[in-house]
C-alpha cells in the first residue's frame, strides 16, 4: 500500500509542478515530487493504520490531505499564492486515490 500511496503523490505533485506541461519535466522535479511522495504516504500509512480508515471517499480525502500538507511543506509553489500548488496537488492525489480505491470493486 505504500508504494501505491507513494506512486499517487508522486504523479499529483510531478504534474502539478509542471501545470501539466509534461515536456517541462525535470530529474529535480521528480525528486522534489518523491519527497513529497514519500511523506504523503507514510503520513497516510500511519494515519490509517491508527485511526482503522476503511471508507474509500474517507481514504481518497486523507490522500489528499496528507498530499497537499506534504507538498506545502517540501517545496514552495510554482504559481498562484503559497497554498494554490499544494492544494490542487491534494485534490490531484486524492481524485487519483479514489479511482485506484473503485478498481477494487
Amino acid at each position: 500500500m505504500l508504494l501505491k500511496r507513494f506512486a499517487e503523490a508522486w504523479m499529483a505533485c510531478l504534474t502539478m509542478m509542471v501545470q501539466g506541461n509534461l515536456f517541462a519535466l525535470t530529474f529535480d522535479h521528480a525528486l522534489t515530487a518523491a519527497r513529497t511522495g514519500a511523506i504523503s504516504a507514510i503520513a497516510f500509512c500511519v494515519f490509517t493504520a491508527v485511526f482503522r480508515v476503511y471508507d474509500k471517499v474517507i481514504i481518497a480525502t486523507i490522500m489528499g490531505v496528507m498530499t497537499a500538507l506534504s507538498d506545502y511543506m517540501v517545496h514552495p509553489t510554482h504559481w498562484g499564492p503559497q497554498w494554490t500548488e499544494a492544494a490542487t496537488t491534494g485534490m490531484a492525489a486524492a481524485i487519483l486515490c479514489y479511482l485506484a480505491e473503485r478498481k477494487k470493486q
